[in-house]
């Protein structure tokens, strides 16, 4: 079914359907907006910071910074700029990355 061209196209659990302008919801929790941006606390980009700050320089006082490359130290890292630049791709990555190494140890 190919949509007319006064039709919208709205997203909702994975499925795209094509509403006609007349019988749009209104409930803003039912439409799902593709450019808002989910805001991530400061509060948690602060403690998180912390965590960074103390975690990576005393990493390479201890070791050096080839221990960096460990994959701990690396979702450490990208964490870090997945909160700030508040970038879903980057914890997104960091979500699957950490469950195929779950999936492949046990």
């Amino acid at each position: 079914m190919h949509p007319e061209k006064n039709n919208s196209l709205y997203f909702c659990s994975s499925k795209a359907f094509y509403l006609d302008k007349m019988t749009r919801v209104s409930n803003h929790k039912q439409d799902l907006h593709l450019n808002e941006a989910v805001n991530i606390p400061l509060w948690l980009k602060l403690i998180f910071t912390v965590l960074f700050l103390a975690t990576i320089p005393s990493n390479i006082i201890h070791y050096s910074a080839i221990n960096l490359l460990w994959f701990c130290d690396i979702a450490i890292i990208i964490t870090f700029f997945g909160l700030w630049l508040e970038s879903s791709l980057l914890i997104f990555i960091l979500a699957l990355a950490v469950r195929a190494c779950i999936v492949h140890c046990f």
